[in-house]
């Protein structure tokens, strides 16, 4: 699991000038080392760097090194006795995500069988592929401006801001070379490859950094008008104006291509819209005495996007760098050549470009405005935005002692919506597309580059806004103390949260292509948040404190959380519609026999679970499924499935010393926690159970009516090559065991 080193520095002065002007000034510092291991396959591989089937070693394991500097200072002034006045300065320094690795040679790749015969990474070596010169460095300075006047029985707050933000990022995927050979014989032979890719500069800077300016302009002005004694209103309105300061890398040779009558752009930045955001809340006392509430307000808000994504556009513009890939199964005579040439060992990039480009001009373009990958932003994208409406109860219930029940309901609408789209990708309509026959009757690309309308172009990503998406969250929570320092806890929050895409990657491309579907990435259907871990959430706490002999306190807590531990997607393990991604939605029979199995065989030949066998052991596993049986004759939900509900329990003691120091009291604390006490007690209470397998389908091709043939996918358990049994296995890892921490405080008063 590697070590994580992190350094804080915090310094804060406090200057009172005058009785109406107080002053602050504060510097904090954060830096982190964070060791990690690698982060995802390459180049449509089979299978992940660190798997069942795959090892890596300890040299490609990278550092993320992260050190931020922040500066605060802020002026608090009172003008008068109903006027006063904040301004806000803040300026920070980001030179962090840098990620290092030991040595500069390539990624490396090695294929081998696994016991069915499928081809699967097996061996990773080298430079892990995401790390070759990745960094970001981000200045940051922003100010703010309040003034509040109190006039009557109106609040009023008038307000500006300012926020300026310069980012230089630099992602250079495959910068030291990447070689998939197809088993280690080849690889210790010095054969060719069956993959290469190699991410290299076009404008002389070896890190080819994208540079984005962005600014933020807003003015807001908003009123707390108490109306009478028993109802407030809160009211106001806000207007925010992104600015995209900074040129964009123009590339002219991308204006002469189409994508279905669309033109893309690499010379503009979105427009500078206005966005503004009303908003309205209110609490009544219903009752008059406070024993009754309602609350609840309605309005717009507007948040932010990550801004990596606006220096992938200039990236993606074809000016800064560019990438080479070719697989095996490439249809361009060329890209087979350049794979044999390929022979004769590994080879590093400055190899590459100075002994192999010179040969093959076509595939290594060497000046800016190559046409490689495209990804730009729709010029009239917005900043995301949302509706929110909210509705609260608060009751003081008629007990003896304090008891207060809250209920509150809360709705998201999204109105701009962050959307990724492959432009280049053609049509469900397109006369290359088929379809498979049967129950499953999903779309068919033709593959490779016959999936693109332009086929030298990989992708044309196009960043835009949807409106599609919703949540809401229903929650009741009871605080009660029926005895003096008894204090208990219980709330329940039911959550449900439906989007069209998840945004998985601060990578566009990889955000689109991770999108797991039935059609294809550019054709998503809503599904459940990535986020929505658990739709049902239970948590409860109860503390005790006893105070005694003066000056010794001892506190008892317990805490309980209940839920399900996390969602999780029903996928085919293989590229059943040839889109060339990986992530496709698998369909769930409606009988037993709706499924074409053939026979799983290990790598002599011998059949190692016939095709009968298979057929019954999914049936049974689909069954079993609390998922899985409830969709039968239906495609799998992008997580749509829910691992089961766990419990857990905390507990907290905590011994407080009076110490008496000069006319003041302070207090001693020693506290000791016992994390997931549940599992101390019993070594099988408190540990969530995860998921044994989400891609219990293998594609292996089409039979004579034109319907899919699986095998079923396989787990090993006590080194015996299984089917699959059941969906859900207790989670061994160390988070999972119980803890003890000790903690010690000095408390001044």
């Amino acid at each position: 699991a590697g070590r994580t080193d992190v350094y804080r520095v915090m310094a804060r002065m406090d200057w009172n000038i005058t009785d109406k002007h107080r002053f602050m000034l504060r510097y904090n510092y954060t830096g982190q080392k964070k060791d990690n291991n690698l982060v995802g396959s390459a180049l449509s591989i089979n299978g992940g760097p660190v798997s069942r089937y795959s090892m890596s070693f300890r040299n490609s394991t990278w550092q993320q090194l992260d050190n931020v500097n922040s500066l605060t200072a802020e002026l608090n002034s009172r003008l008068s006795a109903a006027l006063t006045h904040q301004l806000l300065v803040s300026l920070t320094f980001n030179d962090g995500n840098k990620r290092g690795c030991k040595g500069d040679f390539p990624t490396v790749d090695i294929m081998k069988p696994d016991e069915t015969g499928t081809n699967r990474a097996f061996m990773n070596a080298g430079y892990e592929q995401h790390a070759w010169k990745n960094g970001i460095r981000e200045k940051v300075w922003s100010i703010t401006d309040n003034f509040s006047v109190h006039w009557g029985n109106h609040s009023l707050t008038l307000g500006a801001s300012f926020e300026s933000q310069n980012v230089s990022n630099s992602y250079m995927r495959y910068g030291a070379g990447y070689y998939r050979y197809n088993s280690y014989e080849d690889f210790v032979n010095k054969a060719a490859p069956v993959a290469f890719a190699l991410c290299y500069s076009l404008t002389g800077d070896a890190e080819a950094s994208a540079s984005v300016h962005y600014d933020q302009f807003s003015l807001y002005a908003q009123d707390q008008y108490n109306v009478n004694e028993r109802l407030k209103l809160l009211y106001g309105i806000r207007m925010d104006i992104p600015l995209y300061v900074n040129k964009r890398y123009e590339n002219p040779s991308i204006t002469s291509y189409e994508f279905y009558g669309t033109k893309l752009s690499t010379a503009y930045w979105p427009k500078a819209t206005p966005l503004f955001s009303p908003r309205i809340g209110f609490n009544y006392d219903l009752s008059g005495d406070q024993t009754l509430k309602l609350r609840g307000g309605t309005g717009i808000f507007t948040g932010r996007f990550p801004l990596i994504f606006l220096s992938k556009m200039q990236e993606g513009s074809g000016m800064l760098k560019t990438t080479v890939s070719v697989l095996q199964n490439t249809n361009d005579p060329r890209e087979k050549e350049l794979l044999a040439a390929l022979a004769g060992g590994i080879r590093n990039p400055q190899q590459i470009l100075s002994e192999i480009a010179p040969q093959y001009p076509d595939c290594f373009p060497t000046e800016p405005g190559a046409v490689n990958e495209i990804i730009t932003i729709d010029r009239h994208f917005k900043t995301p935005q949302v509706w929110t409406t909210s509705l609260a109860l608060d009751y003081r219930l008629p007990f003896p002692f304090r008891s207060d029940l809250t209920l509150e309901a809360m709705y998201i609408k999204d109105i701009n919506a962050i959307l990724q789209q492959n432009v280049n990708m053609i049509a469900l309509d397109d006369s290359k597309m088929s379809r498979l026959s049967g129950a499953d009757d999903r779309y068919i690309y033709p593959g490779n580059k016959d999936n693109r309308i332009n086929a030298d172009i990989t992708r044309a990503m196009l960043m835009t806004n949807t409106s599609k998406g919703h949540s809401y969250t229903l929650n009741a929570t009871m605080n009660m103390e029926p005895v003096r320092n008894l204090n208990l806890m219980s709330s329940y929050t039911y959550t449900r949260s439906r989007t069209l895409s998840n945004n998985a990657s601060n990578q566009i491309e990889n955000a689109w292509q991770q999108e797991p579907s039935v059609q294809g990435a550019n054709y998503l259907s809503m599904h459940n948040a990535s986020y929505l871990d658990s739709p049902h959430r239970v948590i409860a706490s109860a503390s005790y404190t006893i105070e005694y002999a003066r000056n010794f306190a001892t506190g008892i807590s317990l805490f309980y959380t209940g839920q399900y531990n996390g969602s999780y997607t029903y996928l085919i393990d293989g590229d059943l519609n040839n889109d060339g991604s990986q992530y496709d939605l698998m369909y769930i029979p409606a009988t037993r026999d709706e499924l074409n199995f053939t026979d799983l065989k290990k790598t002599d030949g011998t059949v190692l679970f016939p095709a009968a066998e298979q057929r019954e052991a999914f049936w049974a596993f689909v069954e079993q499924d609390p998922y899985l049986r409830k969709r039968k004759g239906k495609y799998a939900e992008t997580n749509g499935a829910f691992r089961p509900w766990y419990h857990r329990f905390d507990l907290r003691v905590v011994q407080d010393f009076k110490v008496k120091a000069g006319k003041t009291t302070n207090t001693l604390q020693l506290s000791v926690d016992i994390m997931n006490i549940g599992n101390l007690l019993n070594d099988a209470w408190g540990v969530p159970k995860g998921s044994t397998i989400n891609k219990p389908l293998q594609y292996k091709g089409l039979n004579e009516k034109n319907e899919p043939i699986y095998t079923m996918g396989t787990l090993t358990e006590d080194g015996e090559t299984i089917l699959p049994y059941r969906s859900f296995a207790p989670v061994r890892s160390s988070v999972n065991c119980w803890q003890l921490q000790f903690g010690i405080r000095y408390i001044f008063n």
